[in-house]
This record gives structure tokens, C-alpha cells and sequence, in this order.
């Protein structure tokens, strides 16, 4: 996984995956990601409302695929998602303690980990070893995403 300390760094590894300054996927792509997420987090018993952050994110990064591995297969990829059945109720238990919303934004296809962020703009991260908070805005969610040293989500508990 690459280490990104900086803002500059940051668009340089997203550039390589496609991502230009000024990128806009539209409205037509954010809602048809959206509808499709929403409806399997419905199918496993949750409610998802995208929030303002989460809908200019995916704006902004959707579909773009930047590798943070050595393997071919280890990328971070910019889509809602549901990775796994128990995702749905692990992230209603995150959103419950942290008494606000959450809407899946990326996710990690080395781990099947996923990026998150609430009404607020953190990004929070959703790992078979715990859930962690990433970050403020986009920058601090990438920039804490890919240094893997990470804040327990805990400490951002109601």
C-alpha cells in the first residue's frame, strides 16, 4: 500500500488511475451505483441514505481503480459497496455508536475492507480486524486509508 503523506501525493496516485482535477462522473453514474448499493444493503435489512460528502465523492472518484499492493489484484476501488452479508449489520452497529449515517465509498479488494463516510465528511473504514476512523474530507480519509495507521472508531463514539 502506498504511503500518501500529502495532498500532492494523493492526486499523483490517483492520477494514475484515471482521476484529473475538475473529474465529474455525473449524476446518471453516482445514481445508478447508488440505486444498486442501496438495493443490497435493503436485500440484507438496511436503510442507506447517501449523504452530500459521500454523493460528491463518488462524483469526484467513481469507478477509479489505483493499486495499494505488490499483487495485480490489490487495489482500492472507488464504488459503493457490499463486500460481504455481514457488512450491512456491521455498518448499521458503527452507525448506531456513532449516532449518524454512513454510505460505503470505496473499498479494499485485498481485504474486502470498506470506506465509509457520514454526513459530516469523516471516512471511516469497516476491517475484518476492527472498524477505524480514516480522517476529515477526502484528503484525510485517502491519506489516513492508505497509511494504515489507523484511529479505533471507537474513539469517535456518542
Amino acid at each position: 500500500m502506498p504511503i500518501l503523506k500529502t495532498v500532492e501525493e494523493v492526486d499523483a496516485w490517483l492520477t494514475g488511475a484515471g482521476w484529473h482535477p475538475g473529474r465529474d462522473v455525473g449524476d446518471q453514474a453516482v445514481a445508478e451505483a447508488v440505486t444498486k448499493v442501496v438495493d443490497q444493503y435493503r436485500a440484507q435489512g438496511l436503510e442507506l441514505t447517501p449523504s452530500a460528502p459521500a454523493l460528491a465523492f463518488l462524483r469526484e472518484y467513481l469507478d477509479l481503480k489505483a493499486l495499494i499492493g505488490t499483487e495485480p489484484e490489490e487495489f482500492a476501488v472507488f464504488t459503493p459497496w457490499l463486500t460481504n452479508a455481514g457488512d450491512a449489520e456491521e455498518l448499521a452497529e458503527l452507525a448506531g455508536h456513532l449516532r449518524t449515517e454512513l454510505f460505503p465509498v470505496a473499498l479494499d479488494t485485498y481485504d474486502g475492507a470498506v470506506v465509509v463516510v457520514d454526513p459530516s465528511d469523516r471516512f471511516f473504514y469497516l476491517h475484518w480486524s476492527g472498524n477505524y476512523y480514516l480522517g476529515q474530507g477526502k484528503y484525510g480519509g485517502i491519506i489516513g486509508w492508505q497509511s494504515a495507521d489507523y484511529e479505533d472508531a471507537e474513539d469517535y463514539y456518542l
